[in-house]
């Protein structure tokens, strides 16, 4: 699975979860559950700042592929360099 078919579905298991947690009254803990989890990522991979926290979730998507494709384009010049 490629790294953005595995965020997308990240994505899609997270309104889901967030969905349920909200019908069973449990947003709290949902609530919760998420901050650690984005505390620990924050403390692996800090914000870059590459993608910007007023975009729309399209916008998202559309700048993370930019950066994505231009990542990938990075590497096979630095392979092809070798």
């Amino acid at each position: 699975m490629s790294i953005t078919a595995f965020v997308r579905e990240a994505y899609r298991l997270l309104n889901d979860a967030a969905w349920q947690a909200y019908g069973h009254d449990r947003m709290i803990y949902f609530n919760l559950i998420l901050a650690e989890f984005l505390k620990q990522l924050g403390q692996r991979w800090p914000d870059s700042r590459k993608i910007p926290p007023t975009l729309t979730v399209n916008g998202i998507t559309s700048a993370a592929q930019a950066l994505f494709e231009k990542t990938r384009q990075q590497k096979e010049r630095s392979k092809s360099r070798k």
